[in-house]
């Protein structure tokens, strides 16, 4: 296994497979805990994009959800902002009270 295999590691829904990054690339690896040791497949590259790294190398931002599907953020030239909108319900309440975004 590549050292980078150890960082930013999530799991799938069902357990049987492990995912990782490798530089740009999200690999995908099975795994299979059932025997006395435990197997883990040959490693796949799932996609590559220009995809943000977080805080650390070990720290991953990006996560799976319960259907498999990555959430992560895309690096684009023209930077970009990230708007997170706490109790996010009341603000949806207050802009269609108000007519909606303009």
């Amino acid at each position: 296994m590549p050292l980078d295999w150890i960082g930013q590691t999530r799991w799938s829904a069902d357990g049987r497979e492990i995912y990782y990054r490798s530089g740009q690339r999200m690999m995908g690896a099975t795994f299979d805990g059932r025997g006395a040791e435990p197997v883990l497949g040959r490693p796949v590259v799932l996609f590559a994009d220009e995809f943000d790294f977080g805080q650390g190398l070990s720290i991953a931002n990006y996560d799976v959800t319960w259907d498999d599907r990555f959430l992560m953020l895309r690096r684009t030239p023209s930077g970009g902002r990230l708007h997170v909108v706490l109790h996010w319900t009341e603000e949806l309440k207050r802009l269609l009270a108000t007519g909606g975004l303009r």
